[in-house]
């Protein structure tokens, strides 16, 4: 039976949440997007394991591609906008 590609992610996203591992939670998201390219979700959980450790870079290039992916995801959409806002301010000070 094959497991499917958001199981990596979330499993990698809840991982670095609880403190397991940020590197193996960064892994299995990343291979959650090997695994199925195509599933914007994906990308979204890759974002918010990189925003754990303020890699806000990171975090918005994952957004950016996944909304390549899915232009239409209110997820991704919604998240790409607070990600951005939040690092715009940032800057600011």
């Amino acid at each position: 039976m094959e497991v499917p590609s958001l199981a990596f992610s979330y499993l990698g996203y809840g991982r670095a949440v609880l403190g397991a591992g940020y590197r193996d939670g960064l892994r299995l998201c990343k291979l959650g997007i090997r695994k199925d390219v195509f599933e914007a979700e994906n990308y979204l959980n890759l974002a918010r394991t990189c925003l754990l450790r303020n890699r806000r870079r990171m975090a918005i290039r994952a957004l950016n591609r996944g909304l390549r992916v899915d232009r239409k995801s209110t997820r991704l959409n919604s998240s790409h906008a607070l990600t951005s806002y939040a690092v715009l301010c940032l800057k600011k000070k």
